[in-house]
């Protein structure tokens, strides 16, 4: 229970005594008492529809202008007003980035967000322009997707990695399923469909040394985690 629910209790617990007044006295008292919880619990609600509100619940913290921004990528990318932010997993932590600034137009475009874990201090990359729909689920309902993302820190290293995501239609909000890594410092060029109405996909960048191709295999429908 909030700070604002508890005072909203407190006042309605103390109308019992209204029964010692007289009638006109206890009836302005009440319309009061009434008028002051809804604004209590008004502002809670809005406070629970924000992205701070959501993220704060990963235990993300974001700033008000962090806040616009999150809203901000999901209007551009997913066109719908939301309280959702995109958390996007960093790899081998327990920490969720939340992507609130878009860079860059087209195929050139990014979603980005800044952590901190510990000492270190970093960005997410995502490039949303190579999300790819994977024919998973049921369509009137979610999306599942893959999109690659890129992570760097104060070190010489930008670490790629794909990314499997859910977009839930109804809560309008986007969970991280799982990721793998591709390499440090790679040029990314494409995801492709292997097989005409598969869920392979072959994967095409470079390397440092060599060009790299890798094949994720299709996942079953009913080996889909949890969202």
């Amino acid at each position: 229970m909030t700070i604002k629910t508890h005072i909203a209790y407190k006042i309605l617990s103390k109308l019992s005594v209204l029964c010692l007044l007289p009638m006109r006295k206890t009836i302005s008292i009440v319309i009061l008492a009434v008028f002051v919880v809804g604004i209590f619990f008004v502002s809670e609600y809005r406070e629970t529809r924000s992205p701070v509100y959501v993220a704060a619940r990963y235990g993300v913290d974001m700033t008000e202008e962090q806040s616009k921004g999150a809203s901000m990528v999901m209007k551009t990318l997913f066109s719908v007003d939301t309280y959702h932010p995109w958390l996007v997993d960093l790899p081998d932590t327990s920490i969720k980035v939340p992507l609130t600034q878009l860079h860059g137009f087209g195929k050139n475009g990014i979603a980005s967000g800044k952590y901190e874990d510990g000492p270190e201090r970093g960005s997410v990359s995502m490039v949303y322009p190579e999300i790819f729909a994977l024919k998973l689920g049921d369509p009137a309902q979610e999306m599942y997707f893959t999109a690659p993302y890129f992570v760097s820190n104060q070190g010489s290293g930008v670490f790629w990695y794909l990314g499997l995501f859910r977009y839930d239609n109804r809560f309008k909000s986007v969970s991280q399923i799982d990721w793998i890594y591709l390499g440090d410092r790679i040029t990314w060029h494409a995801i492709l469909s292997d097989k005409l109405g598969t869920n392979w996909l072959r994967l095409q960048f470079h390397g440092l040394t060599m060009p790299i191709t890798k094949r994720l295999q299709k996942i079953p429908a009913n080996e889909l985690p949890e969202p």
